[in-house]
Order: C-alpha cells, then structure tokens, then sequence
C-alpha cells in the first residue's frame, strides 16, 4: 500500500511541477511580447499595433488568469520591464552613436 501512495505523490508531483512549467512558459513569454511591444513603441509612437498590444498585455498582467498563474506582483513586473527596455534602448543608441562617429 505505501508502493501505491508513494507512485501516486511522484505522479502528482510531476504533474504539479508540469503546471507550474506551463505557467512560467506563459508569463515569460507574456514578458517577451510586452518588450517587444515596447520596443516597437519606442521606435514608433504612433505604431497602432504596438499601442494595443501594449495595452492588452498590461490587461492580462492584472487579471485574474494572471494572479492564478504567478504571485509575482504585476505592477513591479511591469515597472521591471519598463525599464530594462529603457535601458535596452540606450545602450542601443549610444552603440549606434558610437558606430556613427568612428565610421
């Protein structure tokens, strides 16, 4: 009997830990899609596709699917993304800048 109840919490164990995989898939991937979005609006302002795009991830980030996926803290991971992409984007042009004056 303890063979059975030892098989079965290897197997639930293996399927929470496959759930929980799934689940970080999706909010990294979430987080990819924002970076993108925002590099795109940094490039362009007015890029429609980008705004949108930008606006129905940071509805999916305070949503309930959200809080069930992850405790992470939506609006830190927001900020957090934010800025990494403002950084991205000045070491992009400050490369750019570089590359401009020695060539």
């Amino acid at each position: 009997m303890s063979r059975v109840r030892s098989a079965a919490k290897v197997a639930v164990s293996e399927n929470t830990a496959c759930y929980e995989n799934l689940a970080n898939a999706i909010i990294l991937q979430a987080v990819k899609d924002y970076k993108r979005a925002l590099h795109r609006l940094g490039a362009n302002p007015k890029n429609r596709d980008a705004m949108h795009e930008k606006e129905r991830l940071e509805r999916f980030f305070h949503s309930p699917w959200y809080e069930a996926l992850t405790d992470l803290d939506a609006d830190r991971l927001i900020e957090g993304v934010q800025e990494r992409v403002l950084q991205e984007a000045a070491k992009r042009r400050k490369k750019k800048a570089t590359g401009k004056a020695s060539g």
